[in-house]
């Protein structure tokens, strides 16, 4: 599968006093089997597998494309967190740093890459649970990564001989949720940051330096790329999540919507839209002579009514239809109800014959758009 863009989807939320969250989605996932081997499919799999010594869940955000933007010593709190989607044996689980190259991508069989010895957390067996998710502190290795952005390889899930366990994958979305890491920082921008001496008056005279100027394309480029990754996953990465479910045509939606399941309408949703083979619209009126040549409209819209002749009053839809609709009439008192006569119909409009003056003639069009 393509990898995506270093920056693609960090979404920068929850700017609170001084403070920024960053939640950066898996970038490569893929897992070692006992053997310390990687498949060649593994990179593919809806899951990962990691069923006893030697067995690995490898994991990568490419934290070090934030070094510069995101200071080491801003870092409050760094967290993996991922899904256990099927469990057949729970054991504890060891977290650990990669300390060797990797890649998801690399064709056939091959080695997997190196762990680093130190167990930067212990996931317990009691708490390795299916459909649950699992959340680890791994600040101080986020802090490492972005002081040495060289030494960003991502990190592993290992575990002991007797157990059994998937974790989700970024391509497992119908299996379960994907991993992601979430670090919470300092602002990375703030005025004691911007370059001293910039200020409006050496603005105004072209006074500002290469330097100061370099100084604030390095602090606002990496924004501005974050920017437009952004806008890259809002126009792209969701309209593919909900892909099968709803089709659009175009950002401003002027073409065609294809929704393949209910449709609730309503300020609350309790109505049901109606659907059929053919694209119709509809029309209703309750019309009120008052006199062989005059007419009332009491109920509907979307029409006018005029007189053509004694006891005949023509009704003009507004917008036409497309083709000839389809109409039923009726004429009624508190003593009976007839048909009214239609003695043209098109898709311009519909001309009624009504009798007696105080009867109410109503009508329901239905016809293509």
């Amino acid at each position: 599968m393509k990898k995506p863009s270093p920056l693609f989807a960090a979404i920068l939320a929850l700017v609170c006093h001084a403070a920024h969250a960053v939640v950066i989605p898996v970038s490569e996932d893929t897992y070692s089997a006992p053997s310390e081997k990687i498949g060649k499919a593994f990179g593919k799999e809806n899951f990962m597998l990691i069923n006893g010594e030697g067995a690995a869940a490898l994991l990568r955000f490419d934290v070090a494309d934030y070094a510069g933007l995101i200071q080491p010593s801003n870092v409050s709190s760094a967290r993996l967190v991922f899904h256990f989607c099927e469990v057949k044996k729970a054991g504890d689980l060891t977290i650990r740093a990669v300390s060797s190259e990797w890649t998801e991508a690399a064709q056939g069989r091959r080695e997997a890459p190196t762990l680093s010895a130190a167990v930067l957390h212990t996931i317990p067996a009691g708490a390795v649970i299916q459909d649950q998710f699992a959340v680890v502190d791994v600040t101080a290795q986020v802090k490492q990564w972005l002081a040495n952005p060289e030494s960003d390889f991502g990190l592993a899930v290992t575990c002991g001989a007797a157990t059994n366990v998937q974790i989700a994958t970024k391509e497992g979305v119908k299996t379960g949720h994907p991993a992601w890491l979430e670090i919470e920082s300092h602002l990375v921008s703030g005025n004691d940051q911007i370059a001293a001496g910039v200020d409006a008056a050496k603005l105004g005279d072209g006074k500002v330096s290469n330097t100061e100027f370099a100084f604030l394309d390095g602090v606002l480029s990496p924004l501005q790329a974050q920017l437009n990754d952004l806008n890259t996953y809002f126009s792209n990465a969701i309209p593919t999540a909900v892909a099968g479910k709803v089709d659009r045509a175009g950002d401003t939606m002027t073409g065609p919507l294809t929704v393949r399941s209910d449709i609730k309408l309503g300020t609350d949703g309790q109505f049901q839209a109606a659907a059929g083979d053919e694209k119709l619209r509809t029309m209703r009126g309750t019309l009120v002579p008052t006199s062989t040549t005059a007419i009332e409209t009491r109920a509907g819209s979307g029409f006018t009514v005029t007189n053509v002749g004694a006891k005949k009053f023509r009704v003009n839809f507004t917008v036409p239809f497309s083709g000839l609709p389809t109409i039923i009439t009726s004429y009624h008192n508190d003593t009976g109800v007839a048909f009214a006569a239609v003695s043209e119909l098109t898709a311009k409009g519909v001309t009624l014959g009504l009798d007696l003056p105080g009867l109410t003639a109503e009508f329901i069009l239905v016809g293509p758009r």
